[in-house]
């Protein structure tokens, strides 16, 4: 089970995205170097039982948070 981004920064930058539960501890941190313009590509939510979580994306001159949905692992 993955999640699966597409995300355009304004500028190249490493790019922190964390999972965090409601309690808001962090459940998974990756980084990524994203090119400045459009980016795509995905990462592993495996680890993480269904539930409702927030994505938070944080770059050197951006900083945003989604919240998710993981329905169940299959």
């Amino acid at each position: 089970q993955f999640i699966h981004l597409d995300i355009t920064v304004p500028n190249a930058s490493i790019t922190k995205f964390e999972i965090i539960n409601m309690n808001g501890k962090s459940l998974i941190v990756t980084e990524k170097k994203l090119k400045s313009g459009k980016n795509a590509f995905s990462f592993s939510i495996e680890d993480i039982s269904a539930g409702i979580y927030l994505l938070k994306i944080s770059g050197n001159d951006f900083a945003l948070t989604r919240k998710i949905v993981k329905i169940s692992n299959f």
